[in-house]
């Protein structure tokens, strides 16, 4: 019994591994034409997830946003890359949740529902905005010409910049986004089940479910509460390890802290 819980620790830190690539890989994707240096990418992810896993309810989104931002150096790239991440994570959960919940429980949650409508609200704003910015943009040209008017083409001229930050972010490559997030969602379920092994509670997909709407309804689930503190631990643990290694490294040969300081 003790040989496979020494197994069952041994494949829960790989597969904790592989669902964290995964993730870091998503944003990779994201953010692949700003071309930050994969190392400053590493130690962005991990101090960002690092922050999220201590913060309660993703507030350290904004931390997040503010990382990002601050690497790419545009305030706009990093907001919308930290939403569009989160956007393609959640798609990649309710590919997951809703097939379960549809054909095995027959009951869809109310954080799964509240999900699903703030994607398809989200598709909806962004296929129809191209359309109506060219309509409004050639309407106001040619038949207003009030102040209100011109304020409203600048309003519509800063929405179409927005939009064009998110073309930008996803362009090309949000199938492989998409892949990358149910990858991740797919080595997490693993990773959970490994971890209810460890402690004695049964895991299924129903408890799954239970484990998502605990994170976003604030509930308390021992299974969340078990996964975040190691999580945490593992995540510090790569980034003093990750930290340690640049500090030994620059000190050999006789630099300062650099890109890891920031």
């Amino acid at each position: 019994m003790e040989g496979r819980r020494l197994w069952g620790v041994f494949a829960f830190l790989c597969v904790f591994f592989l669902v964290h690539m995964a993730k870091m890989s998503r944003m990779y994707l994201v953010l692949l034409e700003q071309k930050i240096p994969f190392r400053r990418l590493l130690w962005t992810y991990l101090k960002t997830t690092f922050v999220n896993l201590v913060i309660p309810f993703k507030m350290g989104e904004c931390y997040r946003i503010y990382c990002y931002a601050k690497d790419t150096k545009v305030f706009q790239i990093g907001l919308f890359s930290v939403g569009v991440d989160r956007f393609f994570d959640t798609v990649g959960l309710l590919l997951l949740l809703i097939p379960f919940e549809l054909f095995f429980t027959r009951e869809v949650t109310r954080v799964t529902g509240l999900l699903l409508v703030v994607l398809l609200f989200l598709v909806f704003i962004y296929r129809i905005f191209l359309p109506t910015y060219l309509y409004l943009n050639r309407y106001f040209i040619l038949h207003k010409s009030s102040a209100p008017s011109m304020k409203a083409l600048q309003w519509l001229d800063k929405g179409k910049d927005w939009f064009d930050y998110v073309k930008e972010l996803i362009s090309g490559r949000y199938s492989l986004i998409l892949i990358a997030s149910m990858a991740g969602w797919g080595m997490e379920i693993l990773a959970l089940l490994l971890l209810s092994f460890l402690i004695g509670k049964p895991f299924g997909m129903k408890e799954f479910s239970n484990y998502i709407g605990a994170i976003f309804l604030m509930e308390g689930s021992i299974l969340l509460k078990i996964y975040t503190l190691a999580g945490t631990a593992l995540i510090g643990g790569s980034m003093v390890m990750m930290y340690g290694g640049y500090r030994w490294k620059e000190c050999k040969k006789g630099k300062g802290i650099g890109v890891m300081k920031r």
